[in-house]
């Protein structure tokens, strides 16, 4: 047995760079398949966006609501809960950009995946100035549809006053980043 390993473990010493090299390109592998499955933003269907825009939701007051409420309006969708960290913290920097955009055509709306008595006490709490509806577990099923395969909130869609998808993000989105997508759609120059 000796032999095969070699005065002193050399043939390991040979074999460290060659396994550490495997080891790391199975590792990227691995995570190019977890992004490309999982993670990646797929594109949304036609017919799940049609979904979203004409399904009825009840507001805070227990009106329903469907998107197309707002049609002519360029929409920032939010699909969030009061439990969620991300949700919660990107809040204020969506009430900045709709009080920043109102008048260009901007109306954001957040769909919560949450009871409405918490979601009515966090509006409050929050001074939530944009509307609000009340989602379903099956919005999460939705939200799939629309380009979010791990399920995961925040997430956030924007669309165009002709109802097409521009953008979708998973995760916290910034003030700047929004600003950034918003700005040529509502015919403002990006600063």
């Amino acid at each position: 047995m000796s032999m095969f390993y070699g005065m002193n473990g050399q043939f390991w010493r040979k074999l460290r760079w060659p396994l550490l090299i495997l080891s790391g390109l199975a590792a990227m592998a691995a995570g190019l398949w977890l992004y490309q499955s999982v993670l990646a933003p797929a594109r949304a269907s036609a017919a799940a966006l049609a979904t979203l825009q004409s399904r009825s939701f009840s507001d805070l007051t227990d009106t329903n609501r469907t998107l197309l409420d707002w049609q002519g309006k360029v929409r920032v969708v939010n699909f969030w809960a009061t439990w969620c960290e991300p949700c919660r913290e990107e809040i204020p920097a969506l009430q900045r950009v709709q009080a920043k955009f109102a008048e260009s055509g901007l109306e954001t709306i957040g769909i919560s995946i949450d009871h409405a008595d918490k979601v009515q006490q966090f509006a409050r709490n929050m001074a939530i100035t944009y509307p609000l509806l009340l989602g379903d577990a099956s919005v999460i099923d939705l939200a799939r549809a629309l380009g979010n395969r791990a399920g995961g909130l925040p997430f956030t869609l924007v669309i165009d006053a002709q109802g097409k998808l521009l953008a979708s993000k998973l995760g916290g989105i910034t003030e700047a980043q929004l600003t950034e997508i918003l700005l040529p759609v509502l015919g403002q120059p990006k600063s």
